[in-house]
């Protein structure tokens, strides 16, 4: 789609370390640059750090971060959730548009994300009478655990 990018996580071993995942990055960084793919930014002040990858119009195409294992279930859930009703999708790529054009979804300027309006649709189409979305309570899904902590647990029924 004109004006997305893709957001792309590697999951690398024993690289628990923001200046590791800096290392990991400047190798991205290389490799793009020597293969003449395009141009590479380095967020380094961002929580988790992101290579910012262009091509040669300036076009954004990818965003690469390390170990960025709660973005990849953050994805899922919205997945998830996107798949119960076919509006649900088009009804967040409106709302990131909107948002957009207000400039209001940007969290390095003190905004909300994307997410969080993401999060704030899918509330919205819960409350509704009758529901367009479940509620995620009422869900059955496997123990979610992340980072070796148990977030979610099946109820027992």
């Amino acid at each position: 789609m004109k004006g997305s990018d893709v957001d792309a996580c590697l999951v690398i071993p024993r690289c628990a370390r923001k200046q590791s995942w800096l290392t990991k990055l400047r190798l991205v960084q290389s490799l793009v640059i020597s293969e003449r793919m395009g141009s590479v930014e380095l967020v380094r002040g961002a929580r988790v750090p992101v290579a910012k990858i262009r091509n040669s119009e300036g076009d954004d195409l990818c965003d690469v971060s390390i170990n960025n294992v709660a973005a990849l279930e953050n994805s899922r859930f919205v997945g998830v959730m996107s798949s119960f009703d076919a509006r649900v999708p088009r009804l967040g790529r409106f709302i990131k548009h909107w948002a957009s054009q207000r400039r209001i979804n940007n969290r390095s300027e003190g905004t909300l994300s994307t997410y969080t309006l993401i999060l704030q649709l899918f509330y919205s189409l819960q409350l509704r009478d009758p529901p367009v979305l479940p509620r995620v309570t009422c869900m059955l899904c496997p123990d979610l655990l992340l980072g070796g902590i148990r977030w979610l647990r099946r109820r027992n029924t």
